[in-house]
């Protein structure tokens, strides 16, 4: 070495692998208290995880299926098993009719009657007393649009009536209808007791039914004794349902 010249001598430095093995040593000794903290929590939640708990509240998922709920506890007595609550129907059936026959007193010869009805009908079925749809009760709601015949004015608009139904089977196999009620014809005329005439009567009339026959006898002041038959073609149904 020159006396006042530096000295070319470097001082002492670490190699750069020597650095970055100090420089991860420091940084894990650091890293140790973050790294034992969460382990003390996980360890700390899982001891108090113990046993499952079941919360009494009705939330979602929280079901205890081993304790039966409020009043069911097996009991047969205290059990209702499913059955049939039975239902109620009301049907409706319109048929238009034709009649021939004695007509009103005012007739030379045979007369014509056509006409509608609507009846109806309602059935009751229960589990424990089930209907018997081959008898029933209805009413019947019809209206003679027009009687016409030989010598006679055409009696329109004709009778309007009600009639209360009884319906059977006899011999189990052949239904019969059996209908009484009031009658008023809008067309009717008589005389009254100050010699002078009036329109519209009101009397009453008997009809008997068969499949697809009709007989039928009615009375109206004016009109008076009328005995007809004919057809009667029940083609359109209404039928209304409901559970009791």
């Amino acid at each position: 070495m020159i006396r006042g010249e530096p000295s070319r001598v470097p001082f002492a430095v670490a190699s750069p692998v020597a650095a970055c093995r100090t420089r991860f040593a420091a940084r894990s000794w650091l890293a140790v208290p973050s790294r034992f903290a969460r382990a003390v929590a996980v360890a700390v939640a899982i001891a108090g995880c113990r046993e499952p708990h079941l919360l009494k509240h009705n939330a979602p998922g929280n079901a205890d299926l081993a304790t039966p709920l409020p009043h069911e506890n097996g009991k047969p007595d205290r059990i209702e098993l499913a059955s049939d609550p039975g239902h109620s129907t009301l049907v409706a059936i319109g048929a238009p009719y034709f009649l021939w026959g004695h007509g009103r007193v005012d007739a030379s010869g045979a007369s014509r009657e056509v006409g509608m009805e609507l009846r109806f009908e309602k059935w009751s079925f229960d589990r424990d007393a089930p209907a018997d749809i081959a008898s029933s009760v209805a009413i019947t709601v019809g209206y003679g649009f027009a009687q016409y015949g030989d010598g006679r004015h055409t009696d329109a608009p004709g009778a309007l009536y009600v009639e209360a139904n009884y319906r059977t089977v006899l011999g189990g196999t052949f239904p019969v209808d059996v209908g009484l009620g009031p009658a008023y014809d809008f067309d009717a005329v008589s005389s009254t007791s100050s010699g002078g005439r009036s329109s519209g009567r009101i009397g009453g009339q008997l009809s008997l039914r068969i499949p697809l026959v009709m007989l039928r006898t009615r009375y109206v002041d004016g009109d008076g004794y009328q005995v007809m038959a004919g057809f009667e073609v029940p083609m359109f149904p209404f039928v209304f349902e409901w559970s009791h």
